[in-house]
């Protein structure tokens, strides 16, 4: 779908320059923030510029997986300027919907607007570019897309966006989250996925997960 012979690409677009708050399921207790703002930097670390990315893979389209499509809220201009755009089908069309769009977790109306310019959906299975399988794990929105990367004997990683938000869910995949906008989808897909870990050389790439770093007493 994408081509060319080398692309450089990204899954998902990060929280962008901005803070944002954590969804909570009571608006009276504060849930914490997420802060962005480091990709360009973390791109320039490899070598990178916006300009270089061919294709960028987004799980879903809320606002703290598509920050960095434009390089503010007010933006008009598309942070990766010769990208395609690769989601799941039907998410695009959701976050379309008046109803949707004015959602606090939607993309901005620039954000919308430049991936609909150059964007592309996926159905299940499809091979966006070799080596990456889409993997549809809808319920947390309508096209959540988790993304299957093959690598070396045999070995397979699974990016899985917001299909789960913690390794919790792995042990306990009927927990739900309070973003899930379809709650028994998503225990669904939590439970596919699950069975796509106990495969041999399957590894998990989650987001969200949160990192333990173990010092020295």
């Amino acid at each position: 779908m994408v081509a060319c012979a080398s692309c450089q690409l990204l899954i998902d677009a990060g929280i962008g320059p901005q803070t944002i708050a954590t969804p909570s399921p009571d608006p009276a207790i504060l849930a914490g923030a997420m802060t962005g703002g480091e990709l360009l930097e973390s791109l320039a670390t490899v070598g990178l510029v916006p300009s270089d990315i061919d294709a960028v893979l987004l799980s879903h389209l809320h606002t703290d997986h598509v920050g960095w499509i434009t390089p503010g809220d007010t933006h008009t201009q598309a942070t990766f300027p010769n990208a395609e755009y690769l989601m799941g089908e039907n998410e695009f069309a959701f976050w379309g919907r008046a109803e949707n769009a004015s959602r606090l977790s939607a993309p901005t109306q620039q954000q919308y607007d430049v991936i609909g310019s150059r964007r592309r959906d996926l159905r299940n299975g499809d091979s966006p570019l070799p080596g990456i399988t889409a993997l549809l794990t809808p319920g947390h929105t309508p096209g959540h897309t988790s993304f299957i990367l093959d690598g070396a004997n045999g070995e397979r990683a699974i990016v899985i966006g917001d299909a789960m938000h913690t390794t919790a869910e792995m042990a306990h995949p009927c927990m739900c989250w309070t973003g899930d906008l379809d709650p028994q989808t998503a225990i669904a897909s939590r439970r596919a996925l699950v069975a796509e870990f106990a495969k041999p050389r399957t590894y998990a790439v989650g987001p969200h997960f949160t990192r333990t770093v173990f010092q020295d007493a």
